[in-house]
């Protein structure tokens, strides 16, 4: 049974900001988190950092199954998540990211921030294996499924 958390953040993950080039929305973000969903049982808690080599490993392996031969490296959507409500980017000094006017590095972001986090709820949710297949599911079937 899907519990209203569960199903909550389903609709949040499936209402993502994407950005898209020449007409055609991103899938970056979609692989990104379902990457971040595969690499759950493999974290200690809840913080993953930008230069995680399973969590980078993942999500190539991921970019070629469903990316259609996108490049996007891996930074930029771990960055630009921190638009959405359930995840958060822990910078060392909050005020550096009043500065950012564009997308930072790998490096600057290793070296300015101390990982990134979900929402603690969302976070217990994803300990449960059934939980993480059903939300990857969905995002699979909602943007990286050709229709």
């Amino acid at each position: 049974m899907i519990s209203y958390a569960l199903d909550l953040y389903r609709q949040m993950l499936l209402s993502i900001k994407r950005g898209s080039h020449n007409g055609c929305k991103s899938v970056a973000k979609p692989i990104f988190l379902i990457s971040l969903i595969d690499t759950i049982p493999f974290l200690q808690k809840n913080l993953f950092e930008v230069n995680n080599t399973k969590l980078i490993e993942v999500y190539k392996a991921n970019m070629i199954q469903y990316g259609q031969n996108s490049k996007t490296p891996m930074y930029l959507p771990y960055f630009h998540l921190h638009s959405e409500p359930f995840y958060k980017i822990l910078w060392k000094n909050p005020e550096r990211t009043i500065k950012l006017a564009h997308s930072p590095s790998s490096k600057v972001l290793s070296e300015y921030t101390s990982g990134a986090t979900l929402d603690e709820e969302l976070w217990a949710l994803l300990q449960d294996k059934g939980n993480r297949n059903y939300l990857r599911k969905c995002i699979i079937e909602t943007f990286l499924t050709k229709e």
